[in-house]
């Protein structure tokens, strides 16, 4: 008992770094659903793409939506367009196609692309035989020496003969912070 009395004050201290550690274990938990019911929405030639609040709309028009965080020094960007549908490719094709067109270089051991079980289980549209979805994300080069964090997703709709390339561009070091925001967007897109 002598030792606790002579020690109370450090014991306060991991006390309240325990305590803050809880809360913010806590808070981190709740994120998503927070995330998830304040959604501002929108519509881009049929698609509904629902964006985190705290994303800010610095451009737009008929087949574009641009957003920044501008809160923030984040260097990020997430563009929604609608682009040029080139029958005769798959769409797997066709986001080859995208990326060369952006001269873009994906790293192999950080790239991830997922498999079309995984995007029919995980994405809205994924499941709907009238959409077509390929993605990519990782560390890239671009213009052959600056180096990105891109994630890509390309969605067909077959119906409409409309395509809608999705994509999210930071740097390297900020891929982790908008990253799992944007994949939930693009997850969550609809007509």
């Amino acid at each position: 008992m002598l030792g606790f009395k002579q020690h109370i004050w450090e014991w306060l201290i991991l006390l309240l770094v325990l305590l803050g550690m809880a809360y913010t274990a806590i808070t981190i938990k709740k994120e998503k659903k927070v995330f998830l019911q304040n959604l501002k929405k929108y519509v881009l030639r049929g698609f509904k793409i629902a964006t985190p609040s705290w994303w800010s709309q610095v451009e737009s028009g008929e087949n574009e939506l641009v957003f920044k965080r501008t809160d923030t020094s984040y260097d990020w960007v997430a563009k929604f367009s609608i682009t040029s549908n080139d029958d005769d490719l798959s769409i797997e094709e066709l986001l080859v196609k995208k990326i060369k067109e952006k001269k873009v270089l994906f790293d192999e051991e950080s790239s991830e692309i997922p498999s079309p079980e995984r995007i029919e289980r995980e994405f809205n549209l994924g499941s709907n035989k009238d959409f077509e979805i390929a993605r990519v994300e990782g560390t890239a080069t671009t213009d052959e020496f600056d180096r990105l964090y891109l994630d890509l997703a390309i969605m067909r709709n077959k119906k409409r003969d409309l395509v809608l390339l999705c994509e999210s561009k930071s740097s390297v070091l900020n891929g982790g912070v908008e990253g799992p925001y944007f994949e939930e967007v693009i997850k969550q897109i609809s007509v």
